[in-house]
This record gives structure tokens, sequence and C-alpha cells, in this order.
């Protein structure tokens, strides 16, 4: 398995964060990949796509956890729209009901106003940890 980006947070930048992305899935676009993006990550993600399209081909399945609503720009959260061009049975994305970063409510209604059509998994949680390999699993490989 592979990680896409820095993962260093200490010197963490959304910008650079996108450029590392886009420049490592343009190295291994004759490969189909998946992509499991957590948090500030499903941002950047929706970023990448947004900016470039064409490396969504590369892309065989996305899962997104803990959309953080709550610590984004309003104007921001339209990165989010980037994803309508995936099939549904490509994409999905889980939420647990409490987040503090955006609960499943939250994340649900506007994916609902903005003609997001991501299927939304709601976990029963009030964290924002996603420890759900075997959900996870079970979407790859269906």
């Amino acid at each position: 398995m592979e990680t896409l980006g820095t993962g260093n947070s200490a010197d963490f930048t959304t910008e650079y964060e996108i450029r590392t992305i886009v420049t490592q899935l343009e190295q291994l676009k004759a490969n189909k990949i998946n992509i499991l993006a957590k948090s500030i990550g499903t941002f950047v993600l929706g970023s990448v796509v947004k900016q470039s399209p064409k490396l969504s081909d590369n892309i065989n399945k996305i899962i997104l956890c803990g959309v953080p609503l709550n610590d984004l720009e309003v104007g921001e959260w339209n990165v989010y729209k980037s994803f309508h061009e995936f099939d549904k049975s490509r994409i999905t994305c889980f939420q647990n009901s409490e987040d503090p970063h955006a609960n499943f409510a939250q994340v649900s209604q506007f994916f609902k106003d903005n003609d997001i059509e991501i299927p939304l998994i709601k976990k029963l949680a009030d964290n924002h940890d996603y420890c759900y390999s075997s959900d996870f699993k079970a979407f790859l490989s269906a």
C-alpha cells in the first residue's frame, strides 16, 4: 500500500499537499488505485480532483471519512462537488453521528442541498475516529 501526500503534519499546507498528490498520481497513471481520505484529507482529495479532473481516471474507488465542514470556510465546501463525476458504486463516505468536526446530519444536509450524490454511511460515534477497516474492505472488494 502506498501513501499519497507527505503525511507530515508539522508543516502541512493544503496547497503543497495538493501539488504533491497530483505529481504522485501522474506518476501512478498506469495503475488504478483506491484512496481512503480522512478529515482534511477529504478536502485535499476534492481539491486534487477539481484541479486535475483527468486524474480521476486513475482512481478505482474512493472512501471519504469524517468530512470536516466545521473546520472549513463555507466557500471551501464547494470542493466536494468535484466528486460528482464518480459513479456511485466507486465512492462512499463514512460520517460519525456526532463527529465534532461535522456531525452526520450536517454532512447529509450539505450533500442534499448541493446535489452531491455520494452514498453516506452513518456510524454511531461521538468522535473523529474512523476505525472501520472491515467496512472499508467490504466496499473495496464489492
